[in-house]
């Protein structure tokens, strides 16, 4: 009976961070709902317009819709979270003053929220391209969970190790922001593993957010290369950074408090 109401008070907290936050978002107004959505959507759309006038072969056929939503909106999910991290001299706001909220539940928050934002988001875009007649198939439609699934864990992970980090060594803050301007190029983001030579896809394939990505584009039917349909792989990664990332945002949080 104890444990289930400590829980049902920690789930409390977190639907109460969870409507700050979102209220936060929108600033409590349409105008805040419609920009919240209508950013992500306005640069997935602004590359998908672009990059066939970038090589020169401006043809509806050449657009790609479905690739570049899938590769965009959840990599914005996993460097939302990461980002929170470089927050670290008043990172979590006011909430941090009381003494029942810890930053593992403003990193949780921010995940849950950040969870519902772009995959609602993805779902629509997807959608719509399928009833425009785009090719969407969803007989793998576990990869097409998995991916993103794997995407929020390791965003998490990061996120409160980064902080973690940034708390004890400051100075590092250089450096861990460089991480997803370097991971955008190195996974998949503008590209697919298929058109990748061989030699180079065993190299990528080592990369988790590479894997996840390609795992969302299977399960959702597109062409994807087995080298980076790795599960697996991927669970055993975003569960070693939220085990580590939890050990140092519960440390992080005890030493920010004193």
């Amino acid at each position: 009976m104890v444990f289930l109401r400590r829980f049902g008070f920690r789930l409390g907290i977190l639907r109460a961070l969870a409507v700050r936050e979102t209220h936060l978002l929108s600033a409590g107004s349409l105008f805040g709902w419609f920009s919240v959505y209508f950013q992500p959507f306005l640069m997935v759309a602004g590359f998908i317009l672009i990059r066939p006038v970038i090589f020169g072969r401006f043809r509806i056929d050449s657009l790609e819709p479905v690739l570049f939503i899938t590769s965009f909106l959840p990599f914005f999910m996993f460097t939302e979270l990461v980002k929170k991290s470089f927050r670290f001299k008043k990172p979590l706001g006011g909430v941090f003053n009381f003494s029942t909220v810890s930053a593992l539940d403003m990193f949780v928050t921010w995940a849950v929220v950040a969870w519902n934002r772009y995959m609602s988001l993805m779902t629509a875009l997807i959608a719509a391209c399928y009833l425009l007649g785009e090719k969407v198939d969803l007989s793998e439609w576990l990869y097409a969970i998995a991916g993103p699934l794997g995407l929020l864990f390791l965003g998490l992970g990061c996120g409160m190790t980064f902080w973690g980090l940034l708390l004890r060594y400051p100075y590092a803050r250089m450096l861990l922001a460089s991480f997803p301007r370097v991971l955008f190029w190195c996974s998949g983001i503008l590209y697919s593993a298929v058109s990748l030579p061989p030699f180079l896809q065993e190299y990528m394939a080592w990369n988790p957010v590479f894997n996840c990505i390609e795992m969302l584009r299977f399960g959702v039917g597109l062409d994807s290369s087995s080298i980076f349909l790795r599960p697996g792989y991927a669970a055993l990664i975003s569960l070693a950074m939220l085990c580590l990332g939890s050990l140092l945002c519960r440390q992080g949080g005890k030493a920010y408090r004193r």
